[in-house]
């Protein structure tokens, strides 16, 4: 199964299961009983998506008043787009966010799956969209201010490639994770990739045996 079929078919199906408004569950008052002295778990309103719809995909925080969430939700023309929101201590913010090049049809779908913030001035995030019969990873930063599209390579020999998740231990180094299909062997492989505080540089990775492949 190459990249192409599964970020489809897989996208496909997640977003149309999602059709509820924006919630992100935190940390706060006081649960009873047994457990009188942990904190409860609380729901906080989230910006609404522009239309009904929308999912919220990963979290990071940096302090109780400095989270950062980001996922995918439709604008006013229906189509997919990028979604940042940014937590205070009181109230979850929408953050404008860039978007894949030529995101004029619903195929592109793009959508961000991982984000890590070890700073209050700065986070990265990963995601992935489609671009013609292929998926393609995109990573974008946060320096406190706005959000910014970064320049990622591509897996040599890659045929569709993603972005799933990504660590950051300061604005100057963060490693992101994804997978491609590979047009020589055929088969998905892994690959990683680090940032140095100015741009990605692939990383190779472990791949499973061939022969133990399903």
């Amino acid at each position: 199964m190459s990249w192409r079929r599964r970020f489809t078919v897989a996208g496909c199906l997640k977003r149309a299961m999602v059709a509820a408004p924006l919630v992100v569950m935190l940390v706060g008052g006081s649960a009873v009983g047994a457990q009188a002295a942990s904190p409860a778990w609380t729901i906080a309103n989230s910006a609404n998506a522009t239309l009904t719809g929308g999912n919220i995909e990963s979290v990071s925080c940096s302090a109780a008043t400095a989270c950062t969430a980001v996922g995918t939700d439709l604008n006013a023309s229906g189509l997919h787009v990028t979604l940042a929101e940014r937590w205070n201590g009181t109230r979850w913010q929408r953050q404008p966010t860039p978007n894949p090049t030529g995101d004029t049809t619903s195929s592109v779908a793009p959508a961000l799956l991982g984000v890590s913030c070890p700073t209050a001035s700065f986070c990265a995030a990963v995601g992935n969209y489609q671009s013609g019969f292929a998926a393609s990873g995109m990573a974008d930063t946060w320096n406190g201010q706005q959000w910014t599209s970064q320049s990622f390579p591509a897996p040599v020999d890659s045929d569709g490639w993603q972005l799933f998740g990504v660590s950051c231990t300061s604005a100057r180094f963060c490693e992101a994770v994804g997978g491609y299909f590979d047009e020589d062997t055929g088969v998905n492989d892994t690959f990683a990739a680090t940032w140095n505080g100015t741009s990605w540089s692939l990383q190779p990775t472990v791949n499973p045996d061939p022969n133990d492949r399903i």
